[in-house]
């Protein structure tokens, strides 16, 4: 699972309410386009480059995939990742118009879909934690100089323990730990263009 940010988590959710909608399964496709509309109708001020980032971020981790003719593939992690957002964001919905229902629906869907699914989170001591983190820090880092460039972001981290080793540690277990490792200053924080940079310091 990713933390997503609130026009990721959106987009997904449009996705996937439009997908339900047209009676497909969640294997099925919406156009971008659809959903871009919808999103831009429902969400005054929310501007289209913040959707476009969403869309291409949402790509880069393979929680949806292009399709032809401006189809949109929400993946199976899309899935997951939806679920996981919704039960932890704080994001509300401001109008009461019926335009909205659609997608009120599409939340109820996903939690009847979360209801059925064998969803877990990993239980983790700090100890197992510090040691994870501090072998996919080196690991990352040894891949992203061989490319010249350093730049090992908070996200980077959090994907890798879902996806290498399949760690997938509660959100606010994983915030606990990481700012305990922050504390005791087993890291250090730089700020970069969209998510904080780390590094580890001993």
């Amino acid at each position: 699972m990713f933390d997503l940010s609130n026009e990721e988590l959106l987009y997904l959710l449009y996705t996937f309410s439009h997908l339900r909608e047209e009676g497909k399964s969640t294997k099925g496709t919406a156009t971008k386009g659809t959903v871009k509309k919808a999103l831009l109708r429902d969400n005054k001020g929310l501007p289209e480059k913040k959707i476009e980032s969403a869309y291409t971020s949402l790509l880069k981790k393979e929680l949806i995939e292009a399709g032809r003719n401006s189809q949109i593939l929400i993946t199976s992690n899309g899935i997951d990742s939806l679920i996981s957002g919704l039960s932890a964001t704080n994001y509300r919905f401001e109008s009461d118009k019926k335009k909205v229902f659609k997608v009120l629906n599409g939340v109820l869907n996903c939690f009847n879909k979360a209801g059925q699914s064998e969803f877990r989170f990993y239980e983790i001591d700090f100890e197992e934690f510090s040691k994870n983190f501090k072998e996919l820090y080196f690991e990352e880092k040894k891949r992203q100089e061989i490319k010249g460039v350093v730049a090992i972001s908070k996200q980077d981290i959090y994907r890798l323990f879902q996806q290498d080793k399949g760690l997938n540690v509660n959100r606010e277990t994983w915030e606990e730990y990481f700012n305990k490792l922050k504390s005791l200053e087993k890291i250090s924080i730089s700020k970069g263009e969209e998510d904080d940079l780390i590094h580890w310091v001993d």
